[in-house]
C-alpha cells in the first residue's frame, strides 16, 4: 500500500490503514495497492480519491494567554485562544508551580498567599457538539509576589540640591533592595534601603526651574517593582 494526499505520496504511510494529520486538512486522500505474485508481473492500481479531508478535532491555532498583574490580591484572566472551529465552548483550571488548584475553574483568578512565589498557568479546554474536544496551556507568568508601596517626599535646597525621602513596603513589611532615580531618560543616582526599607536620596546640582523625576524600586525577594514620578 501506498497512500496518497492531494495526489503525493506520503512517505512512510504503506499500511493497510492511514489517518489523515492536520496538515491534510481541505485535500483529498487516496491509495495506491500494489499486487505481486512469483513469475507474474507486479501491477499496481489506484483508488478513486476521497472528498477533502475535514477537522473534525478542535485544534488550538493560537494559544491561550494569561493577562493582569502578577500580586496577591489581584485579578488574573484567562483568553481562550483561537481554535480551528468557531461556536465552542471552553472551560478553565488554573495552576499554581504545575499543580493544580482546587476550585479555580473560571475564566478569571484572584491571587492569594498560596500562589506566592510561583508561576501560573491556565488549561483551556474547547468543546463543541460533533467534534473531538481540543485542550491547549497557556503560558507561564512571571513568579507571583506581593504589592509593593513606594512613598517619596522631595525637598530642594539651594544651589540646585534635591533630597528624597523614599520608604518601600510590601505585605505591610519593610522590604529590601534599592531604588533609582531617575530625570528624563538618564539615571541620577542608586541607593540601596536601609532594614527599615527607607533611604535618602541625595542628589547635587540639579537643572532650575520646575523638574519631573522618576523614583523606581527596582523590586527584590517577593516585593514586586513599583515606580512613582515626583
Amino acid at each position: 500500500y501506498q497512500w496518497l494526499v492531494d495526489y503525493e505520496e506520503v512517505p512512510g504511510a504503506t499500511k493497510s490503514t492511514f489517518a489523515p494529520r492536520v496538515q491534510d486538512i481541505g485535500k483529498p486522500v487516496a491509495v495506491a495497492v500494489t499486487g505481486s505474485k512469483t513469475l507474474f508481473t507486479s501491477y499496481t492500481s489506484y483508488s478513486d480519491s476521497t472528498d477533502r479531508v475535514i477537522n473534525l478535532t478542535l485544534t488550538n491555532t493560537t494559544m491561550p494567554s494569561v493577562a493582569g498583574s502578577v500580586m496577591v490580591g489581584k485579578t488574573l484572566k484567562a483568553t481562550s485562544g483561537s481554535w480551528s472551529h468557531s461556536g465552542a465552548t471552553f472551560k478553565y483550571q488554573w495552576f499554581a508551580g504545575g499543580k493544580t488548584i482546587s476550585g479555580a475553574t473560571k475564566s478569571s483568578f484572584k491571587l492569594t498567599k498560596s500562589q506566592l512565589g510561583k508561576t501560573v498557568t491556565v488549561r483551556v479546554t474547547a468543546s463543541k457538539s460533533g467534534l473531538t474536544s481540543g485542550v491547549a496551556m497557556s503560558g507561564a507568568t512571571e513568579k507571583i509576589g506581593y504589592v509593593s508601596s513606594l512613598s517619596v517626599k522631595a525637598k530642594s535646597y539651594k544651589k540646585g540640591a534635591v533630597h528624597f525621602s523614599v520608604a518601600v513596603k510590601a505585605n505591610k513589611k519593610a522590604v529590601k533592595g534599592k531604588v533609582v532615580v531617575y530625570l528624563g531618560d538618564t539615571k541620577l543616582k542608586t541607593v540601596s534601603l536601609n532594614s527599615k526599607g527607607k533611604a535618602t536620596v541625595k542628589l547635587t546640582k540639579q537643572p532650575r526651574g520646575k523638574q519631573t523625576y522618576s523614583v523606581r524600586y527596582a523590586g527584590s525577594g517577593h516585593a514586586k517593582p513599583v515606580s512613582k514620578s515626583v
